[in-house]
Protein backbone atom coordinates (compact mmCIF):
# COMPACT_ATOMS: atom_id res chain seq x y z
CA UNK A 1 0.00 0.00 0.00
CA UNK A 2 1.74 3.14 -1.05
CA UNK A 3 0.40 6.69 -0.79
CA UNK A 4 0.68 9.33 -3.68
CA UNK A 5 0.05 12.61 -4.38
CA UNK A 6 0.34 15.44 -7.26
CA UNK A 7 3.90 17.25 -6.63
CA UNK A 8 2.93 21.02 -5.97
CA UNK A 9 5.91 23.15 -7.92
CA UNK A 10 5.65 27.33 -8.16
CA UNK A 11 3.12 27.14 -11.36
CA UNK A 12 0.55 24.72 -9.54
CA UNK A 13 0.68 26.77 -6.34
CA UNK A 14 -3.41 27.73 -5.60
CA UNK A 15 -4.44 26.37 -8.49
CA UNK A 16 -6.36 23.14 -6.65
CA UNK A 17 -7.96 20.91 -9.66
CA UNK A 18 -3.80 20.78 -10.90
CA UNK A 19 -2.89 19.26 -7.42
CA UNK A 20 -5.96 17.59 -6.94
CA UNK A 21 -6.99 13.75 -8.02
CA UNK A 22 -10.43 13.57 -9.17
CA UNK A 23 -12.94 10.33 -10.48
CA UNK A 24 -11.23 10.58 -13.71
CA UNK A 25 -7.42 10.10 -12.13
CA UNK A 26 -9.05 7.35 -10.09
CA UNK A 27 -10.72 5.56 -12.81
CA UNK A 28 -7.66 5.61 -14.85
CA UNK A 29 -5.32 4.09 -12.18
CA UNK A 30 -8.11 1.50 -11.74
CA UNK A 31 -7.32 0.26 -15.23
CA UNK A 32 -3.30 0.12 -14.82
CA UNK A 33 -2.65 -3.95 -15.15
CA UNK A 34 0.13 -3.36 -12.26
CA UNK A 35 -2.47 -2.05 -9.72
CA UNK A 36 -4.58 -4.23 -7.87
CA UNK A 37 -6.98 -1.59 -6.61
CA UNK A 38 -7.16 2.10 -5.71
CA UNK A 39 -8.68 4.19 -2.91
CA UNK A 40 -8.61 8.35 -2.29
CA UNK A 41 -8.36 9.66 0.99
CA UNK A 42 -11.38 11.75 1.31
CA UNK A 43 -10.84 14.86 3.81
CA UNK A 44 -13.27 16.91 5.82
CA UNK A 45 -14.35 19.88 3.84
CA UNK A 46 -15.45 22.21 7.44
CA UNK A 47 -13.13 23.52 10.37
CA UNK A 48 -12.37 21.21 13.25
CA UNK A 49 -11.26 21.42 16.70
CA UNK A 50 -9.70 18.69 19.54
CA UNK A 51 -9.75 19.13 22.77
CA UNK A 52 -8.97 16.41 25.66
CA UNK A 53 -12.30 17.27 27.32
CA UNK A 54 -10.65 19.04 30.29
CA UNK A 55 -8.42 15.82 31.30
CA UNK A 56 -5.25 17.72 29.08
CA UNK A 57 -4.61 21.12 28.73
CA UNK A 58 -4.58 20.75 25.13
CA UNK A 59 -6.71 21.95 21.93
CA UNK A 60 -5.90 22.05 18.30
CA UNK A 61 -7.56 22.77 14.84
CA UNK A 62 -7.55 19.36 13.44
CA UNK A 63 -8.24 17.60 9.57
CA UNK A 64 -10.14 13.99 9.62
CA UNK A 65 -9.67 12.16 6.29
CA UNK A 66 -11.82 8.37 5.31
CA UNK A 67 -10.78 5.60 2.86
CA UNK A 68 -12.36 2.31 1.95
CA UNK A 69 -11.75 0.16 4.77
CA UNK A 70 -9.55 -2.70 2.99
CA UNK A 71 -7.07 -0.47 2.83
CA UNK A 72 -6.72 0.28 6.77
CA UNK A 73 -4.43 -2.14 8.45
CA UNK A 74 -6.53 -2.38 11.76
CA UNK A 75 -10.14 -2.54 11.39
CA UNK A 76 -11.69 -2.46 14.89
CA UNK A 77 -15.54 -4.20 15.00
CA UNK A 78 -17.10 -0.23 16.50
CA UNK A 79 -15.75 1.20 13.63
CA UNK A 80 -19.28 2.57 12.43
CA UNK A 81 -20.84 5.26 12.72
CA UNK A 82 -24.95 6.11 12.09
CA UNK A 83 -26.78 9.26 11.84
CA UNK A 84 -27.68 10.78 15.23
CA UNK A 85 -24.64 8.87 16.71
CA UNK A 86 -22.58 11.37 19.02
CA UNK A 87 -20.06 8.78 19.54
CA UNK A 88 -17.50 9.00 16.59
CA UNK A 89 -14.63 6.23 16.73
CA UNK A 90 -11.20 7.48 15.60
CA UNK A 91 -8.39 5.96 14.09
CA UNK A 92 -4.97 7.89 14.12
CA UNK A 93 -1.34 7.26 13.51
CA UNK A 94 0.80 5.69 15.67
CA UNK A 95 3.70 8.13 14.51
CA UNK A 96 1.13 11.21 15.54
CA UNK A 97 1.39 9.90 19.00
CA UNK A 98 4.90 9.31 18.78
CA UNK A 99 5.09 12.80 17.87
CA UNK A 100 2.73 13.74 20.81
CA UNK A 101 5.33 12.10 23.13
CA UNK A 102 8.15 13.85 21.62
CA UNK A 103 6.69 17.84 21.97
CA UNK A 104 3.97 16.89 25.44
CA UNK A 105 6.74 17.50 27.93
CA UNK A 106 8.04 20.93 26.83
CA UNK A 107 4.25 21.83 27.11
CA UNK A 108 3.88 20.22 30.51
CA UNK A 109 2.02 17.44 28.74
CA UNK A 110 1.96 14.03 30.19
CA UNK A 111 3.43 11.04 27.77
CA UNK A 112 0.72 8.73 27.31
CA UNK A 113 0.93 5.17 26.19
CA UNK A 114 -1.88 3.57 23.40
CA UNK A 115 -3.86 2.37 25.75
CA UNK A 116 -4.04 5.47 27.67
CA UNK A 117 -4.86 7.73 24.89
CA UNK A 118 -7.29 4.91 23.51
CA UNK A 119 -8.97 5.73 27.07
CA UNK A 120 -8.78 9.67 26.60
CA UNK A 121 -12.50 11.29 25.95
CA UNK A 122 -11.51 13.97 23.19
CA UNK A 123 -14.42 16.33 21.97
CA UNK A 124 -15.05 16.72 18.27
CA UNK A 125 -16.14 20.68 17.47
CA UNK A 126 -17.31 20.77 13.55
CA UNK A 127 -17.74 24.17 12.60
CA UNK A 128 -19.78 24.86 9.71
CA UNK A 129 -21.64 27.91 7.36
CA UNK A 130 -24.15 30.11 9.03
CA UNK A 131 -22.53 29.82 12.39
CA UNK A 132 -23.73 26.16 12.93
CA UNK A 133 -21.36 24.50 15.19
CA UNK A 134 -21.96 20.59 16.73
CA UNK A 135 -19.72 19.18 19.10
CA UNK A 136 -19.43 15.33 18.93
CA UNK A 137 -17.39 12.99 21.56
CA UNK A 138 -14.97 11.76 19.89
CA UNK A 139 -12.99 8.15 21.09
CA UNK A 140 -9.69 6.44 19.46
CA UNK A 141 -10.48 2.56 18.44
CA UNK A 142 -7.32 1.64 17.05
CA UNK A 143 -3.79 3.06 16.03
CA UNK A 144 -2.88 2.51 11.91
CA UNK A 145 0.81 2.12 10.83
CA UNK A 146 0.16 2.38 7.36
CA UNK A 147 -1.87 5.60 6.75
CA UNK A 148 -0.82 8.94 8.68
CA UNK A 149 -3.95 9.98 9.18
CA UNK A 150 -6.79 10.84 11.68
CA UNK A 151 -9.21 8.20 10.28
CA UNK A 152 -13.07 8.30 10.99
CA UNK A 153 -15.81 6.46 9.69
CA UNK A 154 -16.82 7.34 5.78
CA UNK A 155 -20.86 7.58 6.67
CA UNK A 156 -19.81 10.01 9.12
CA UNK A 157 -17.87 12.84 6.88
CA UNK A 158 -20.46 12.17 4.45
CA UNK A 159 -22.88 13.25 6.45
CA UNK A 160 -20.52 15.66 8.19
CA UNK A 161 -19.60 17.30 5.06
CA UNK A 162 -23.15 17.80 3.40
CA UNK A 163 -24.34 19.01 6.82
CA UNK A 164 -21.60 21.62 7.51
CA UNK A 165 -20.66 22.49 4.20
CA UNK A 166 -23.61 21.50 1.97
CA UNK A 167 -21.03 19.61 -0.62
CA UNK A 168 -19.55 16.23 -0.65
CA UNK A 169 -15.96 15.62 -1.26
CA UNK A 170 -15.22 15.10 -4.66
CA UNK A 171 -11.44 15.64 -5.34
CA UNK A 172 -8.79 14.12 -2.94
CA UNK A 173 -5.28 15.07 -2.47
CA UNK A 174 -3.92 11.64 -1.26
CA UNK A 175 -4.46 8.28 -2.61
CA UNK A 176 -3.18 5.14 -1.70
CA UNK A 177 -2.68 2.16 -4.35
CA UNK A 178 -2.16 -1.27 -3.97
CA UNK A 179 0.17 -3.23 -5.69
CA UNK A 180 1.80 -6.50 -5.39
CA UNK A 181 5.29 -5.16 -5.95
CA UNK A 182 6.04 -2.14 -5.00
CA UNK A 183 9.08 -2.40 -6.85
CA UNK A 184 8.23 -2.55 -10.34
CA UNK A 185 9.87 -0.97 -12.62
CA UNK A 186 6.65 -0.35 -14.85
CA UNK A 187 5.06 1.05 -11.61
CA UNK A 188 7.63 3.13 -11.00
CA UNK A 189 8.25 4.72 -14.27
CA UNK A 190 4.71 5.41 -14.48
CA UNK A 191 4.65 7.60 -11.39
CA UNK A 192 7.64 9.74 -12.52
CA UNK A 193 6.30 10.37 -15.95
CA UNK A 194 3.19 11.09 -14.19
CA UNK A 195 5.33 13.40 -11.62
CA UNK A 196 3.85 11.79 -8.69
CA UNK A 197 5.01 11.95 -5.22
CA UNK A 198 5.97 8.71 -3.49
CA UNK A 199 7.40 7.49 -0.37
CA UNK A 200 10.71 7.29 -1.72
CA UNK A 201 11.69 4.44 0.94
CA UNK A 202 8.93 2.10 -0.12
CA UNK A 203 9.98 2.41 -3.44
CA UNK A 204 14.05 2.11 -2.92
CA UNK A 205 14.91 -1.25 -3.72
CA UNK A 206 12.95 -1.24 -6.96
CA UNK A 207 14.75 2.04 -7.81
CA UNK A 208 18.15 0.16 -6.96
CA UNK A 209 16.77 -2.15 -9.48
CA UNK A 210 16.35 0.15 -12.08
CA UNK A 211 20.27 1.78 -11.62
CA UNK A 212 21.69 -2.12 -11.36
CA UNK A 213 19.54 -2.92 -14.90
CA UNK A 214 20.88 0.15 -16.79
CA UNK A 215 24.29 -0.27 -15.52
CA UNK A 216 24.12 -4.31 -16.62
CA UNK A 217 22.82 -3.24 -19.98
CA UNK A 218 25.89 -1.02 -20.82
CA UNK A 219 28.44 -3.62 -19.42
CA UNK A 220 26.07 -6.08 -21.90
CA UNK A 221 26.38 -3.58 -24.75
CA UNK A 222 30.37 -3.21 -24.18
CA UNK A 223 31.00 -6.60 -23.62
CA UNK A 224 28.95 -7.08 -27.72
CA UNK A 225 31.18 -4.45 -28.86
CA UNK A 226 34.44 -6.30 -27.70
CA UNK A 227 33.28 -9.70 -29.16
CA UNK A 228 32.03 -8.31 -32.51
CA UNK A 229 36.13 -6.38 -32.82
CA UNK A 230 37.61 -9.77 -31.74
CA UNK A 231 35.80 -11.43 -34.47
CA UNK A 232 36.57 -8.58 -37.17
CA UNK A 233 40.64 -8.28 -35.93
CA UNK A 234 40.64 -12.30 -36.11
CA UNK A 235 39.33 -12.20 -39.81
CA UNK A 236 41.46 -9.84 -40.34
CA UNK A 237 44.11 -11.83 -39.75
CA UNK A 238 42.53 -15.04 -41.19
CA UNK A 239 43.18 -12.79 -44.79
Amino acid sequence: FISITRTVTNETMGQMEKNLFNAADIAELKTKPFLEDVAPLEANQFQVELSAAGILPFRTNLFLETIESSFLDTVPPDFQWEVGQTRIPIIISSDFLEIFNVFGPSYNLPQVSQETASGIPVLITCHGDGDLEQTFRGQIVAFSDRINSVLVPKKFLDWANLTFKGKRSEQSSRLYIKTKDANNPELLNFLDQQHYKVNKDKTKFGRMKQVFQGIFSGLAVFGLLVVVLALMLFSFYLQ
